[in-house]
């Protein structure tokens, strides 16, 4: 994945594509990748047509990566049969619509350089044909698949349905975890100022040896001895915090917060009214076998 190599400052080579243009992932992502995908030999003209023989290696395209590889999810087209209940169903198809949503897909691009296939509008075709093509069960006069929604902005009382997937959505264990990563943040920032702090009283050292010996040299060892123990601090508070943490403090970061009026109580949404439990329970049934369904 080149957003790894890109994001700790590594440099990218270039490579030569089928219209001899040299390209890296920076400039294929004003299109390329998505070419070379729509490009491809073996495409299929549906969603529930053969797969197995698509080849996205250095297909055409001024802009095109010649080395690239698509991801994609097999899916039964007929829920009814699997045994599914009916909140399960409605949970899957909104994992499946979440994919092309670009609050969730944006991480994929900005964190590991992937491209979302939305971005070329033949293979978002592709991918919305076989959503329209799954079919499950209805309840109410509700479809599963409109089940769940999405809350991107605040939407006041709405936004703590039942049904109702948003990104205010946060847990005690989550909001630890983001404070330990601050932790590290100014750890990481605190070893740098040290790093030139002693980069600096070297070159001094090196310029003035003279100097030092005579009048600063106790200073310096004293600067150099505390810089080290600080370092050393640092190093086991964050052993300690990463492999050490208490039993108490285990049991502190299991315990769901306390639920408030639009807040979430251990991953689950608490009501604005009463603070009962949803009405809807998701049963844990098995799933059916029948491998001679057709796939989508």
């Amino acid at each position: 994945d080149s957003g790894h190599g890109l994001a700790q400052g590594l440099a990218e080579i270039e490579l030569k594509n089928a219209d001899g243009i040299y390209v890296n992932t920076a400039t294929a992502k004003n299109g390329g990748i998505g070419d070379a995908a729509a490009n491809a030999e073996g495409l299929p003209s549906g969603p529930d047509g053969d797969w197995g023989k698509i080849d996205l290696i250095n297909q055409i395209g001024p802009e095109t990566w010649p080395v690239t590889a698509l991801s994609y999810v097999y899916v039964r087209k007929d829920w009814t049969k699997l045994g599914l209940a009916f909140e399960q169903q409605g949970l899957l198809f909104a994992f499946l619509k979440s994919l092309y949503r670009e609050e969730y897909i944006e991480v994929c691009e900005e964190e590991f350089g992937f491209v979302a296939a939305s971005s070329n509008k033949k293979l978002e075709k592709l991918a919305f044909d076989g959503l329209d093509m799954i079919v499950g069960a209805t309840e109410n006069g509700v479809s599963f698949k409109d089940l769940f929604t999405f809350e991107k902005d605040t939407q006041e009382y709405i936004g703590q349905d039942n049904y109702v997937i948003s990104q205010k959505r946060r847990s005690y264990a989550e909001y630890q975890r983001s404070q330990l990563q601050l932790q590290v943040e100014k750890l990481a920032y605190t070893e740098k100022v040290l790093e030139a702090d002693l980069t600096d009283m070297s070159r001094m050292m090196s310029e003035n040896p003279k100097q030092l010996e005579n009048s600063n040299d106790t200073q310096v060892m004293a600067a150099l001895i505390m810089s080290g123990v600080s370092l050393v601090l640092w190093f086991l508070f964050v052993v300690k915090t990463l492999f050490f943490s208490s039993p108490k403090e285990e049991t502190a970061a299991a315990r769901p917060a306390p639920a408030t009026n639009g807040s979430y109580s251990n991953g689950q949404r608490t009501s604005s009214t009463n603070g009962k439990a949803p009405k809807r329970v998701v049963k844990k049934e098995g799933y059916a076998e029948n491998d001679d369904e057709n796939m989508v």
